[in-house]
């Protein structure tokens, strides 16, 4: 990215309130990270939506689609098993996350 574009980048960041790390920021908790031999977690099961209770809306199909709804690229002729797209990955391991909370209660009491 050329310095004018990265500057017009922050600047809009900075007047919308948008907040992001500075390249030293990082490198400070890739340093904890790795001083603990544990990643730093940071979303716990309740982040973002995960209180929300969300409404499903089921659309109809739409017109000239097959009897019995939309149909897939899944069908009879291909044989493999469809993703299984209702487990999001993990990335942390619970063992790990015990190291970052005892280094963030460390962290609170010291400030």
């Amino acid at each position: 990215m050329d310095p004018e574009s990265q500057a017009q980048l922050f600047a809009r960041l900075r007047e919308k309130g948008i907040p992001w790390l500075e390249y030293q920021e990082v490198v400070s908790l890739v340093a904890t990270m790795h001083h603990l031999n544990a990643p730093m977690i940071f979303n716990h099961e309740d982040w973002g939506l995960a209180r929300e209770e969300l409404r499903e809306i089921v659309l109809p199909a739409p017109r000239g689609a097959p009897a019995g709804g939309v149909s897939n690229h899944w069908g009879a002729a291909d044989r493999r098993k469809p993703p299984d797209t209702r487990r999001a990955p993990t990335h942390t391991s619970r063992a790990a996350s015990g190291s970052a909370e005892k280094y963030k209660a460390r962290r609170v009491r010291s400030s």
